[in-house]
């Protein structure tokens, strides 16, 4: 009902309306308490990842609601939005896509979360362990696919590589397990540069890290 009222009013009211600001408020607001309570369902899950426990994988009965929160935290982000927004301009779906955004990621998130989830037995988690003195980074765009190629082609698979702390992430990999379907191992220090390298690739505008002199270096890199 809000965003058909922000709709609404961004039709009838200029630019700047006291109303118009209001209900973008309102709206904005409306988001941010979804996706807390959306982070708030997962934080068990995320605690005992960093607890090196992954044992509720691939059987509890709360899997839904972590695979959504994954699937969310893809959807959410800024630069993933602009880049469907610019995707769809030749197909001249874009004004559509920009005015239910806030409803559409959210069922883009819950197909792919539940189709994570109805495909659950064919994947793995891993719970990858840094102890190289290398910070793991993360970014803008925290959940990132490792099928995904640079050159913005669709990736014909699927698998999250998700930072968890400067020394733990997690990778939900998508294939068969061959004995366990969860387990941990350690990263080397090229593991670890490879997916900073990734992360830094695939931010949109900031990228986050716990050592001031890595974030220089990354920013004297870039130019």
């Amino acid at each position: 009902k809000i965003t058909r009222l922000n709709d609404a009013a961004k039709s009838s009211l200029p630019e700047g309306h006291e109303v118009r600001q209001a209900l973008d408020i309102a709206v904005n607001n409306a988001e941010e308490l979804l996706h807390g309570r959306i982070e708030s369902v997962a934080q068990k899950y995320l605690d005992a990842l960093r607890n090196g426990d992954g044992s509720f994988f691939p059987d509890d009965r709360g899997l839904p609601n972590f695979l959504y929160f994954l699937s969310a935290q893809h959807f959410r982000t800024k630069g993933l939005r602009e880049k469907l927004f610019e995707k769809s301009y030749p197909l001249g779906t874009s004004a559509y896509l920009e005015k239910t955004w806030n409803v559409v990621s959210h069922i883009f998130a819950g197909n792919l979360g539940w189709s994570l989830y109805a495909e659950r037995k064919q994947h793995q988690l891993i719970i990858l362990k840094n102890d190289t003195g290398i910070p793991l980074l993360t970014a803008d765009q925290p959940t990132i696919n490792i099928h995904a190629a640079g050159d913005d082609q669709p990736p014909e698979r699927l698998a999250f590589y998700y930072p968890l702390s400067p020394r733990l992430a997690m990778l939900l990999l998508d294939e068969l397990p061959q004995d366990q379907p969860t387990f941990s191992r350690q990263l080397t220090a090229a593991e670890v540069n490879a997916y900073n390298r990734t992360m830094v690739e695939r931010s949109y505008q900031m990228v986050f890290s716990a050592d001031r002199q890595q974030l220089e270096s990354i920013q004297q890199k870039a130019g």
